[in-house]
């Protein structure tokens, strides 16, 4: 039904998800909160995000962003679109992982994991990006 925003019940940022063949259970590798880096721009070889939504009716039209927070302004380093697809029953659980390779994060900061369905917010998360501190007398 138009309007209604399905429920994410679960936003987790990890290097990598394992879905068993059997039985189709999860499991959710090395999850982090923030990325740090010795030099910008830099490159993050894989990230993956794993999300779980319910309370949903149909298809809707799924967008993940990693946005950067620089000052008043926001950019999108990184975006995929997608189907979000709900079975007849809203109670049910759509589990859903994201592969994201090779991006660039143009500098350190702050960035939020954006989750939007049928063009609504309706999770978001931060990402904290750091310079690694330099060792010795490297400084």
């Amino acid at each position: 039904m138009p309007g209604i925003k399905p429920e994410c019940l679960a936003l987790i940022v990890c290097e990598g998800v394992v879905e068993d063949a059997r039985t189709h259970n999860k499991c959710i590798l090395n999850t982090f909160n923030s990325i740090s880096a010795d030099d910008f721009p830099s490159r993050h070889d894989r990230l993956a995000v794993f999300m779980s939504f319910t309370d949903g009716r149909g298809e809707m039209e799924l967008d993940v962003k990693l946005i950067l927070h620089d000052g008043d302004d926001e950019k999108v380093v990184v975006g995929a679109r997608g189907p979000l697809v709900f079975p007849e029953n809203p109670l049910d659980v759509v589990e859903m992982t994201l592969d994201l390779r090779g991006i660039v994060l143009p500098k350190p900061g702050n960035y939020a994991l954006q989750i939007l369905a049928d063009g609504t917010l309706i999770r978001q998360r931060r990402i904290i990006v750091k310079q690694r501190k330099k060792q010795g007398g490297d400084q």
